[in-house]
């Protein structure tokens, strides 16, 4: 795991059981923010580039997001997107239709932009969301 300069901050080796389980461990002890109350409405930002180069990059954070904010609650998801959507190949998916669909044609044909329109469209159908 890296700091915001970019220097090492956790390395581990070793069993790979053990080792992920540290890992595990210390990400969830320095990167986990525990939710009292899920939001009417949630507003997130990537944190600036290259976290938010393009759309496939920003979802990370509207992931989080979509844990904080209530069931039909808004979303405004803050990201430059300098890079378009990241992959032309993930608009594609949405041409299945809602996440059922999705989900049926992945278990087909698993490919990572197809997740990510997945893991997106779910987030879509739950709540409110705009891109700024």
């Amino acid at each position: 795991m890296l700091d915001e300069e970019g220097d090492f901050i956790f390395i581990s080796a070793g069993d790979l059981d053990i080792s992920f389980g540290q890992a595990c461990r210390f990400a969830a002890s320095h990167q986990i923010v525990p939710v009292g109350k899920k939001a009417d409405a949630v507003v997130v930002s990537c944190g600036g580039w290259p976290l938010d180069i393009n759309f496939i990059q920003a979802h990370k954070a509207l992931d989080s997001a979509y844990c904080a904010v209530k069931s039909g609650g808004a979303i405004f998801l803050v990201a430059e997107c300098a890079a378009g959507i990241g992959n032309p190949d993930f608009l594609s998916w949405f041409g299945f239709g809602p996440s059922g669909k999705m989900e049926a044609e992945l278990r087909r044909n698993f490919v990572i932009n197809g997740q990510t329109a997945y893991a997106t469209r779910e987030k879509t159908e739950g709540a409110r969301v705009s891109l700024l």
